[in-house]
């Protein structure tokens, strides 16, 4: 018995000293954490040049400011696995991300200090912080999530002028600790990836522009691009694919689709948006004009929103988007009553080109509705728009005349733009935030702007039956050499051509300067006859119509196409000897924008205009 009693004594001791340990052991992780902490905040990181650009002597430090800019904002030009991006202005800086910066060397008498979450195309986030000064940038990432930080460690990017030549150098760089010297791990090998093989040369690319050349826009500005890149996905993933193997119409199916899916993101997200800051859950409802094949509204519907489109004219696709979505096809009457359109919440106009300018006028008159437009072809209330604004284009003038339209009728005007395929990807979101007084003298003042002229009812009846047919005799007879097709026409034409074209594949490596060799694919030759069949019978009826017809539509378009014993190909500048390189280039080149290689000139050499808008 007594040897029974020592043994459970014993075991009793060893219990309590085992707990004793555990808690001293307890005590000391929890007192030398902080410490490790404060050591591992207070370690020395090193700076690892990664790659290095000549700039030459006449860069400018405005335009190292610029390309920052571009990079903070626009990174999916660079990282292809980013989607979107949200930044926010002087953030709080948490500490121990304040104390990476000062140990990198970024104190913030010295610079700005800025904020973003990166959405990749899987929908995964992280954070990354910037200091910004007028020479260098570093940024820190940041991640909870390591699967979905692209990297890890601090880097950045400064201009330093070489002290022998005067040359100018752009210099990539990242942070280390003295330990890790000579390591290369994962992280590493995807810091030197983008730095020397894509950042580094994407600022090269930049910085090298004239000043003034590089125009930097904010794309979905007006939403949180978190919930627009998610219902992206979403719709892409439900409906993209059946929709462009279905595709029934003449347009590019795989451009078509995707824009209208980006457009039907963007609308949703704003409403998602609309609905949390009212704080109800009832969908908005839509009438889209001018409606053409009926995509948004078909998207719109299958995501929920009741609503319906209208065109003067029917589409094949229709009877596939029947089941679920109104198509009507109707004539719209310009100065009639409204009560077709019922009480919609938003009125969308998505290049519905003559109906552009009257939507807000529709809006006004319903009172309690919002608006949607994205601008394209120019057109006033009663005719072609006539340019109003010195020292504008005509496509930018004419957004002026739309917005003011807006302004005067008493909407709230927001200006973004999209991430479309398209040239025209500019919109106008139009809140009604108050009831408008005084609505039928506000709409006869718009109405009487110099812009609009006399209202007639012949003229609304020639603008409703869209007709371009015209007397062949007489002072006022417009020219018909195709000049007076709606430009939205003749560009959807231009590129159904080419993508025809481009379908033969005819590689030519051309070199584009010392260091860049460009493969370009030069397409095939048709018989212009042949290329005449991509036309449908409406389009060919339009085109009879045209003095010289088909031929002159392709002649005009000669920056694009080359005629030559009746086959039509594309024009390869590349081979053109340019007489006037200093001429003042005001039309966008058509190459630059639309080929899939790009233009087979570099801006400085070639005749037209490489617009930079990021």
């Amino acid at each position: 018995l007594e040897n029974v009693a020592r043994g459970r004594h014993r075991m009793v001791l060893a219990v309590i000293l085992l707990f004793v340990c555990l808690f001293v052991c307890w005590k000391f992780v929890d007192c030398t954490l902080p410490l490790c902490s404060i050591f591992v905040d207070r370690m020395e990181l090193s700076r690892r040049i990664v790659g290095q650009e000549v700039v030459g002597a006449d860069s400018e430090l405005e335009n190292f400011v610029t390309v920052v800019q571009i990079w903070w904002k626009k990174p999916h030009l660079v990282h292809r696995r980013i989607k979107g991006v949200d930044t926010v202005e002087n953030p709080s800086i948490p500490e121990r991300t304040m104390a990476t910066f000062t140990r990198c060397g970024a104190t913030a008498d010295g610079g700005t200090f800025r904020k973003r979450k990166l959405i990749d195309r899987t929908g995964g986030c992280f954070v990354e912080y910037m200091w910004e000064s007028d020479d260098r940038f570093i940024c820190v990432p940041t991640s909870d999530d390591s699967e979905h930080c692209f990297y890890s460690r601090p880097y950045g990017v400064e201009m330093n002028t070489d002290k022998n030549d005067g040359v100018k150098v752009l210099q990539a760089f990242v942070f280390e600790t003295s330990e890790s010297e000579g390591a290369v791990d994962d992280d590493d090998q995807k810091l030197l990836e983008i730095f020397s093989c894509k950042l580094l040369k994407a600022m090269h690319r930049w910085i090298s522009h004239k000043k003034g050349s590089l125009k930097l826009s904010n794309t979905l500005s007006l939403v949180n691009q978190e919930r627009f890149w998610a219902h992206y996905r979403k719709l892409k993933a439900n409906y993209a694919r059946s929709l462009i193997n279905d595709w029934t119409e003449r347009s590019p199916a795989e451009k078509t689709v995707f824009e209208d899916i980006s457009i039907a993101a963007y609308l949703l997200t704003i409403w998602e948006e609309e609905r949390i800051e009212k704080g109800t859950t009832k969908m908005q409802s839509f009438v889209d004009l001018g409606c053409g094949n009926g995509l948004l509204v078909y998207l719109l519907n299958s995501e929920g929103h009741s609503g319906f489109g209208v065109d003067q004219r029917k589409r094949n696709i229709w009877d596939k988007f029947s089941s679920v979505s109104q198509l009507k096809e109707m004539r719209i009457d310009f100065t009639g009553n409204l009560d077709w359109l019922g009480k919609p919440n938003w009125i969308i106009s998505n290049h519905a080109d003559q109906l552009t300018p009257w939507i807000p006028i529709w809006a006004t008159k319903l009172n309690d509705c919002n608006t949607f437009i994205i601008p394209c072809c120019p057109y006033d209330l009663f005719g072609k728009y006539q340019r109003q604004h010195n020292g504008q284009s005509h496509y930018r003038s004419y957004l002026l005349y739309i917005q003011e339209i807006m302004n005067s009728l008493d909407f709230s005007v927001n200006q973004d733009l999209l991430r479309i395929p398209s040239t025209k990807r500019i919109c106008f979101v139009g809140r009604r935030e108050k009831p408008c007084e005084n609505v039928e003298l506000k709409v006869e003042a718009v109405l009487s702007q110099p812009c609009g002229r006399p209202l007639h009812v012949s003229s609304i009846e020639k603008l409703a039956d869209n007709s371009d047919k015209k007397s062949n005799t007489g002072e006022n007879d417009p020219s018909r050499n195709c000049n007076n097709l709606p430009r939205s026409f003749t560009d959807e034409l231009v590129y159904r051509i080419a993508a025809y074209l481009l379908q033969t594949k005819r590689l030519k490596r051309i070199r584009l300067d010392k260091q860049r060799v460009l493969t370009w694919n030069l397409g095939g030759e048709a018989k212009i006859s042949d290329c005449l069949l991509l036309l449908d019978a409406e389009e060919k009826l339009m085109m009879k119509n045209m003095f010289g017809g088909f031929k002159t539509l392709l002649k005009n378009n000669h920056q694009t196409f080359q005629i030559q014993a009746g086959k039509v190909r594309l024009r390869d500048w590349s081979t053109v000897e340019i007489k006037h390189k200093e001429m003042k280039k005001t039309k966008p080149c058509w190459f630059d924008s639309t080929h899939p290689n790009g233009c087979p000139l570099t801006s400085d050499k070639c005749p037209f205009l490489h617009t930079y808008i990021f």
